[in-house]
């Protein structure tokens, strides 16, 4: 039986309560890419997640740079994934499969299923400026991937000239770049990349969707909740903006932002009273 989007949205929903630990990293990203291909039969995208982590099995105690080059032989000459364009717009998963091509955090969420799958230690970092991977071995080495830039090697003064291109020349490295994400966290920035590509392009009803479909599965993100308010609001969709931005309020706890907010959801109500 094909899926429907109500289902589909009830099942990422029903993860909102889960710890992290409860989330699997590429079912949840296909089930999200279901919900723009509801006559997929995400078995067949499932069963080629698996046969990629079968690639990667067999290699015990390799160093860290031995198995990064492994994933990257895997993923290019295999299977033909190619390094996506800065700018690329592929963010589903679905697609990516299809095509051999996306972002590089649909690439990188497909690389850290599969390394999961084939019982690999990896991790995407909190790093800002970029996606970054981390494989580390059974000695402790590590090493790191830039999806971005064809599953090259990245060493720390690429992660400082990155780091300075976005926040000027005064940045430093500190230990916050280099703490892996949570798979919540992975998932939130696979959506806040779409999210902002759609924003770029001038596509609100299209990044709207994206925050909501987001909120399902974390519903704690407060910043989430002002931006749908203000998304509903510039389509003038008051009722919902006026809904999005009180949750937003249940759960702010930064004064300046709370009164920034009031602000905006009085003059949403006082639209709401002369509509």
């Amino acid at each position: 039986m094909l899926a429907t989007g109500s289902a589909l949205r009830a099942r990422l929903s029903a993860l909102g309560a889960l710890e992290d630990d409860g989330l699997d990293l590429g079912s949840v990203a296909l089930t999200i890419a279901h919900l723009d291909h509801l006559h997929a039969d995400t078995s067949e995208y499932d069963d080629h997640l698996t046969r990629m982590s079968q690639s990667l099995t067999g290699h015990d105690g390799c160093s860290a740079k031995d198995l990064a080059h492994m994933l990257a032989a895997t993923l290019t000459d295999v299977y033909g994934y190619q390094a996506p364009d800065m700018d690329e717009d592929e963010s589903d998963l679905m697609d990516t499969i299809d095509t051999r091509r996306g972002c590089s955090e649909t690439l990188g969420v497909l690389a850290l299923e599969i390394m999961a799958r084939a019982g690999w230690d990896a991790q995407a970092l909190s790093f800002g400026p970029r996606f970054l991977v981390r494989i580390t071995d059974e000695d402790g080495s590590r090493a790191l991937l830039d999806p971005a830039g064809g599953w090259t090697l990245v060493e720390a003064y690429h992660m400082r000239s990155w780091l300075k291109a976005q926040a000027g020349m005064a940045a430093e490295m500190d230990f916050t770049h280099l703490q892996p994400l949570s798979n919540r966290g992975v998932l939130l920035r696979l959506q806040n990349g779409a999210k902002v590509r759609f924003l770029r392009s001038g596509h609100l009803e299209q990044a709207l969707q994206t925050i909501e479909i987001t909120l399902l599965f974390a519903p704690d993100t407060d910043a989430l909740w002002r931006e749908a308010g203000i998304l509903h609001a510039r389509l003038n969709h008051y009722a919902d903006a006026v809904a999005a931005l009180e949750r937003f309020l249940s759960q702010c706890r930064d004064p300046s932002l709370r009164a920034r907010t009031l602000q905006i959801l009085t003059d949403l109500r006082q639209r709401l009273t002369y509509q």
